[in-house]
């Protein structure tokens, strides 16, 4: 098939075709765009605010922990200190504690891996983060928030902080972490805005631009004049609806035929196949459908950016296929899963856990992310930016009970992820780290948390060798210093925005870029005149 990706991606449109949307970010070139490597980032939105008190965790028998365990009280984790199980474990066997068997809220409260010379241990449910942070895969970002800039309680209280704007509200910080400032909630996205400053930078035989979201749009994403791809989470089953060159001999593969022909259709495309009648009877014989009319200029325009559309969507397609074929993992997970099923998901009976009905998703789309990574460096693209999401994270009630899942999922796909990172030769090229709309209360409410302020959060990969945790751990007493509220509201000592900067530093931005994409950026810079001294410089080393 002959592509002719030039003039696609120049018309820097949005075609949505049922499976997904692409997007193109395609000019002329732009100086200060880093070339000769492939590098991504992947951002993981854990959406509703995750309750990382519970994720990582004063040690036993410290003063921290008896402060903890007061201010938690139900949902307090138990002080035993657990044993980093081995990389690999039988399937059914237990990594929380012994062999006994507990059920979501009984392995949640478990206890916690210990690390030496790491102040905070980690859940029970996640054993492998445990082992990631261990092995100097993973580091933890503590106490990391939305900011404008550096925050007291004193400040707070005398009203001259500059805080946030809709603090504790959903929507609105989560609007802050894509647009990457805290004192706004319309524009473009930082990630969009850097898609349109390296607006035609590569030429690649690729065909998508440098942002691609799982499963749906996002602000983050799109810029003034570039938008992201959206791939569906299921991974990709969904790239099939084109696959129709050859017999259609089922109803799916009648379907797909189906909505292929009406969008062909639709762009005025003359080659459009008829209606399958056995799937549904058409409205007319769509073959004898003639071009645009040749005198309007829009309706001409329009018909070649859907054709090329639907070319693309076809190459991308066999790209896809030919990437799984070309895939061959050799790490195992913890369970023992290798090769074709390094992402395999494990069942209830495999976890010991509970597991909700949308367990699984996200470590899918990290199978979907780390194809497109390989099918990506294969073809000789520079730079992405992928946004995956998991969702369910406001735990305002039934906390010990959903929780855990969620946080097993979490710990299961980044090692998964990392492994096959590992396995294609790109752990040093890829970094992802989490995000998410804000922490949670340290005191509980009976039955789960209530909106909070500082969080912590997870970085992988990117090169990184040593291993540590980042930043100040907070203090957890009601009233303290660090707490702006009578319920554990506790105030970010390390701005979103310094992560943010520091993974796309990594990504090979110019400075001048990275004032732009990131205002605020500035407000926490050590040194006024420096802004590269406001990253956080020991994470990646």
């Amino acid at each position: 098939m002959t592509l002719d990706r030039r003039d696609f991606l120049r018309l820097s449109s949005l075609a949505s075709v049922g499976c997904c949307t692409l997007g193109a970010t395609r000019a002329s070139a732009n100086n200060g765009v880093p070339t000769g490597d492939y590098k991504a980032l992947v951002v993981i939105m854990l959406r509703g605010g995750n309750d990382a008190h519970n994720m990582l965790l004063p040690l036993s028998a410290t003063d921290a922990y008896a402060t903890y365990a007061a201010t938690r009280g139900s949902l307090a984790v138990a002080d035993t200190t657990l044993t980093v199980p081995d990389a690999t474990i039988a399937p059914g066997a237990n990594p929380y504690r012994g062999d006994t068997p507990l059920d979501a809220a009984q392995a949640y409260l478990a206890g916690m891996y210990a690390l030496p010379g790491m102040p905070l241990g980690v859940n029970s449910v996640m054993p492998e983060i445990a082992q990631l942070l261990e092995s100097a895969s993973v580091k933890a970002v503590l106490n990391t928030g939305n900011l404008v800039g550096p925050t007291s309680k004193a400040q707070i209280e005398d009203g001259s902080a500059d805080l946030p704007l809709f603090l504790f509200a959903h929507n609105h910080q989560r609007r802050q972490l894509e647009l990457g400032r805290a004192d706004q909630l319309n524009g473009p996205g930082w990630a969009g805005q850097l898609a349109d400053r390296w607006f035609g930078a590569y030429d690649p035989a690729f065909p998508l631009g440098l942002n691609v979201s799982m499963d749906s749009a996002s602000k983050m994403l799109t810029g003034e004049r570039t938008t992201p791809v959206v791939l569906p989470s299921t991974g990709p089953t969904a790239f099939n609806p084109f696959a129709i060159d050859g017999a259609i001999d089922s109803n799916v593969d009648r379907l797909a035929a189906n909505r292929r022909a009406l969008y062909q259709y639709l762009m005025g495309d003359p080659r459009a196949p008829r209606f399958d009648d056995t799937v549904r009877p058409p409205a007319q014989d769509y073959t004898t459908r003639t071009p645009r009319s040749p005198e309007n200029l829009f309706e001409q325009a329009y018909q070649r950016l859907g054709d090329r559309s639907d070319d693309v969507l076809a190459q991308l397609n066999d790209d896809w296929q030919a990437t799984q074929a070309r895939l061959a993992y050799t790490s195992a997970d913890l369970y023992g899963n290798r090769g074709s099923d390094l992402f395999a998901i494990p069942s209830a009976d495999d976890l010991n856990l509970e597991l909700p009905s949308a367990f699984g998703s996200f470590i899918a789309q990290l199978a979907a992310i780390a194809t497109m990574i390989k099918l990506a460096s294969d073809q000789g693209y520079g730079r992405q930016i992928f946004l995956a999401h998991l969702d369910g994270f406001d735990t305002h009630s039934n906390q010990a009970e959903t929780h855990p899942a969620l946080l097993r999922e979490l710990s299961l796909g980044l090692d998964k992820f990392h492994k096959a990172m590992g396995d294609l030769g790109l752990a040093d090229n890829v970094l992802a780290y989490t995000q998410s709309d804000f922490g949670r209360t340290l005191s509980n409410n009976g039955d789960g948390t209530d909106h909070g302020w500082a969080t912590h959060q997870l970085v992988l990969g990117g090169g990184m060798r040593t291993p540590g945790m980042l930043g100040d751990a907070p203090s957890l007493a009601l009233g303290s210093d660090d707490d702006i509220s009578d319920k554990g509201r506790l105030i970010p000592t390390l701005a979103n925005d310094q992560l943010t900067a520091t993974a796309v530093d990594w990504f090979g931005v110019t400075r001048d870029d990275l004032r732009a994409l990131l205002p605020n950026l500035a407000n926490f810079a050590r040194d006024p005149g420096d802004i590269a001294s406001a990253l956080l410089g020991e994470l990646l080393t």
